[in-house]
C-alpha cells in the first residue's frame, strides 16, 4: 500500500448569505461550522429583552398621552 500526503483547502458546494429581518443581539446559536442544515431550520436566537422594553415604553407613552399625565 503506497501513503499520499496533499495539502490544500475544501471550498462549500454552496453558500449563503444570512441577513435577520431584526437587528439585535444574538442570545443562541443553533449551528456551528460546518453543520448541515435544512431549509426553514432556526440558526440562532435574538435577545428579546430590548424589544420587550421598547414595548414597554411605548405602552406606557400611550398611557400618558390618553390620560395627559
Amino acid at each position: 500500500m503506497r501513503q499520499l500526503s496533499l495539502s490544500g483547502t475544501v471550498d462549500a458546494k454552496q453558500r449563503a448569505r444570512l441577513a435577520p429581518l431584526e437587528a439585535g443581539v444574538v442570545s443562541e446559536l443553533n449551528v456551528e461550522i460546518g453543520d448541515e442544515i435544512q431549509k426553514g431550520q432556526p440558526l440562532l436566537q435574538l435577545d428579546t429583552q430590548l424589544a420587550q422594553l421598547t414595548l414597554d415604553s411605548i405602552k406606557a407613552e400611550k398611557l400618558v398621552a390618553e390620560f395627559g399625565f
